[in-house]
């Protein structure tokens, strides 16, 4: 019996991973308030991730090497990666995970509630770009850890309480 050994792809702050290699396995630790996309076309066997930080920037990225930091343009630029592999976009699978509300302080303090910016900013860059969410584990208090299966396109998410949710 032969048996493929996982590579882990580690995917931090502001990066994004894509492949077609079934072994493969991209992977988020500690992820707060920030938001993972996970992309999975089936067809294709092609599955991407990006770990996005804030909702929108104030300033140009272009050039800065820094699109994945934000939702806005981290979202078209992981599809633009899966689109240069094959990946049509009738065929991808959305998951979203992450927008924890980390600071949790008394009182009406949305403003500090980058998790739920966060939530907003993926949905409504996903809508723009003509996708639908298939399954998402999003919001709460807890940090988690997501690992994403390149072979199946299955997403399993470990929160901090121990919680293990497959998307």
């Amino acid at each position: 019996m032969v048996v493929a050994t996982q590579n882990m792809i580690n995917v931090g702050l502001a990066e994004l991973a894509v492949s077609k290699d079934s072994t493969d396995v991209l992977a988020v630790l500690g992820l707060g308030s920030c938001i993972a996309l996970c992309a999975f076309d089936p067809v294709a066997r092609v599955a991407g991730l990006a770990h996005m930080v804030l909702p929108r920037s104030r300033i140009e990225t272009e050039g800065l090497g820094i699109k994945v930091k934000y939702i806005e343009t981290g979202v078209p630029w992981l599809l633009q990666k899966m689109y240069r592999l094959g990946v049509r976009q009738s065929d991808l699978i959305i998951k979203i995970t992450g927008g924890a509300r980390m600071l949790n302080i008394p009182g009406n303090n949305n403003i500090l509630d980058i998790g739920q910016k966060n939530i907003l900013q993926v949905k409504e860059s996903l809508a723009k770009e003509g996708l639908k969410i298939c399954a998402e584990d999003l919001g709460g208090g807890l940090g988690r850890s997501v690992r994403f299966y390149v072979e199946t396109g299955k997403i399993e998410i470990k929160a901090v309480n121990g919680r293990i949710t497959d998307l």
